[in-house]
Order: structure tokens, then C-alpha cells, then sequence
């Protein structure tokens, strides 16, 4: 072989080397532009998706923010009424002062108030306190005939009428002073007594639930 052979074929196999070595850097690089190209494309779908999750958490924000929103100033209407009604009912009680309530005085009802508070004490030497209201509807000797009646359902009872006065819508506290014992049976506190079925009552009727 002579020196122009050889020289040919050193470098018809440098070609190819370099050919081969070339082939091989292009698969090379076509594959880690494919990979980058691929974990590009994952990095935008998930900024994307993120960017999705984002906007639909932001607007379930909006949308309970709203909601509560909405719920407060129903929950403001609603306790507006509510208190206005109740408002209401006590003024009616002042009717009942002046008018009675289904045929009876008020001086009756006052006396079924004293009653039932001095058997709720159990009987025994007993103080009935009045506000200032009261006092002009009922009389001692009244409160203490009533004793006799009270006697029948908790035996031995005296009933004295207090001295003390009070301020308040009406309605007697009847104290057994012995035991320390003392029996509210106001207007007021009856009112707050039942206020936790009058706010269901009322709320029922104002709206229906």
C-alpha cells in the first residue's frame, strides 16, 4: 500500500469517525432538547395548573366571603325584628297593667304571680317585694288572704308585704329570708324565662323557620 493509499484511508476513517462521533452528539443533543422541550412543557402545565388551582381556591374566597356576608346582615335583619317584637311584647305587658288580660285585672294576675312564687319557696314566713308600679294594685290584707289559699298546697305560710320597693315592669320576688330563699317571678324575668321559645316562636312566624 502505498503512501497515498494509506493517506486515503487514515483519512476516509477520520471521516467516518468524525461522521460517527457527529451522528451521535446530533442523537445526543436531539435527546436533551426532546427532554428539556418535555420538562419545559410538565413545568408549564404545572404553573398553569397551579395558576387554575389559584383562581378557583380564589374564587371559592370571594364566593364564602359573600356568603358570610350575606348571612350576617340576614342574622342583623333578623335580630332586629326579633328584638323589635320582643320590644313589643313588653310594651303589650304594660297594656295588661292598665286593661287586664282575658277577664282578669291586673291586680288578679298580680296575685297569681305572688302565688305561684310563694309556692315555688316552698311557704313559711315569706316577704313579697313589689316594684313601685305594683304597689297601687294590690293591698296587704290582699297579700296576706292569699297565705290562707297557699296554706292547702305547702301548709304553714305568712305573707308580708315589703317596704322595700323596686324598679321594674311588675311582678312580685318573694323571699323566704329563714331558708335564703328567693323565688323571681317578675315580668321581666318571665319574659327572659321564656325568651328562648318566644325568639323560636317569632322566628317561626317573621320567617318561617
Amino acid at each position: 500500500m502505498g503512501v497515498n493509499e494509506i493517506t486515503k484511508k487514515i483519512k476516509d476513517d477520520s471521516d467516518k469517525i468524525a461522521a460517527d462521533i457527529k451522528s451521535e452528539a446530533n442523537v445526543k443533543a436531539g435527546n436533551i432538547i426532546d427532554e428539556a422541550k418535555s420538562e419545559a412543557e410538565k413545568k408549564k402545565k404545572a404553573i398553569l395548573e397551579d395558576g387554575e388551582k389559584q383562581a378557583i381556591l380564589k374564587r371559592q374566597r370571594i364566593i364564602a366571603d359573600a356568603k358570610l356576608k350575606s348571612k350576617k346582615i340576614e342574622w342583623g335583619a333578623k335580630e332586629e325584628l326579633i328584638s323589635e317584637v320582643m320590644a313589643k311584647s313588653k310594651g303589650g305587658l304594660m297594656k295588661v297593667k292598665e286593661e287586664g288580660h282575658s277577664g282578669k285585672s291586673y291586680s288578679e294576675i298580680l296575685l297569681k304571680l305572688i302565688k305561684e312564687a310563694s309556692i315555688n319557696t316552698g311557704g313559711g314566713d315569706l316577704v313579697v317585694v313589689l316594684s313601685t308600679g305594683d304597689l297601687g294594685h294590690v293591698s296587704e290584707d290582699e297579700v296576706m288572704n292569699l297565705a290562707s289559699e297557699i296554706e292547702g298546697e305547702v301548709g304553714e305560710c305568712k305573707l308580708t308585704l315589703s317596704n322595700d320597693e323596686r324598679t321594674g315592669l311588675g311582678g312580685p320576688i318573694v323571699k323566704a329570708e329563714s331558708e335564703h330563699i328567693e323565688v323571681n317571678n317578675t315580668l321581666e324575668e318571665r319574659i327572659e324565662r321564656y325568651s328562648d321559645s318566644m325568639r323560636t316562636e317569632i322566628t317561626r312566624v317573621l320567617f318561617g323557620g
